[in-house]
């Protein structure tokens, strides 16, 4: 997937890589959030929503009702944290207008989110937010 950024993506993502280092975030989420692009990039449009079970679902489960109970629910802490950064997120990052919403698609980006990985998104967002110009 990472064949599958352009020029942009590196220098964007180099920027990111450069803004985690200088203020200790975690490196290995740069690499994840520059998969997640190389993936949206392959991918596009025709990347299709999957159903989503909670991280201790028993697929052996039968019961339709339980099924359907369980299905598409993330946990509260993925959800909130991602209604958050939608909520203080301003801009891009410079990886194109499309990768924060698909990032934050709970039927997409967030089936493989962890605490950490939206931790480090937050904290990006509030420096990125901070070093964009303001309008005078």
């Amino acid at each position: 997937m990472y064949a599958d950024l352009s020029t942009s993506d590196l220098d964007s993502l180099t920027d990111i890589y450069i803004t985690a280092k200088e203020n200790g975030l975690s490196l290995d989420e740069v690499a994840g959030l520059a998969l997640r692009k190389g993936i949206q990039n392959h991918y596009g449009s025709t990347l299709q929503a999957g159903d989503i079970y909670p991280y201790d679902w028993d697929y052996s489960e039968t019961d339709p009702d339980k099924i359907a109970a369980a299905k598409n629910q993330l946990p509260e802490a993925i959800t909130s944290k991602a209604d958050e950064i939608k909520s203080k997120i301003q801009g891009d990052l410079g990886l194109g207008s499309d990768f924060i919403p698909f990032l934050l698609n709970p039927k997409i980006g967030l089936r493989g989110a962890t605490d950490a990985s939206l931790d480090f998104l937050s904290k990006l967002a509030a420096l990125y937010n901070q070093q964009k110009p303001t309008d005078a």
